[in-house]
């Protein structure tokens, strides 16, 4: 019979509170290793992997994005996807899929 690790050494279950702390911790390490720093400008802004944007350029893109959802939601059944950037659109379906979370590092 194997012992039981200590408190310390035992995985954390999928709480709301142990995935906020994972979250804060790889975006710590991101900013570490990336050289950036969040922004001191408060709830005005959104940041996200060195991107500054203002709560009004999100309800702006949004706004872009609603057509497309509606058109999606008309047109497509619910295992599609829409990749958007720059220069294409791309929609894809969804054959077969699976999400694992087995090998990320805290």
């Amino acid at each position: 019979m194997t012992p039981t690790p200590p408190a310390s050494e035992t995985p954390e279950t999928d709480t709301t509170e142990s995935l906020e702390r994972r979250c804060l911790a790889l975006r710590e390490r991101l900013e570490e290793r990336e050289g950036m720093a969040s922004p001191t400008t408060g709830q005005s802004t959104i940041w996200s992997r060195g991107m500054i944007l203002t709560k009004d350029q999100v309800n702006a893109m949004l706004d872009a994005a609603k057509p497309l959802i509606k058109w999606m939601n008309d047109n497509c059944h619910p295992h599609c996807t829409a990749h958007v950037d720059h220069i294409s659109v791309e929609l894809t379906e969804g054959i077969a899929t699976n999400r694992t979370e087995e090998f990320l590092k805290d």
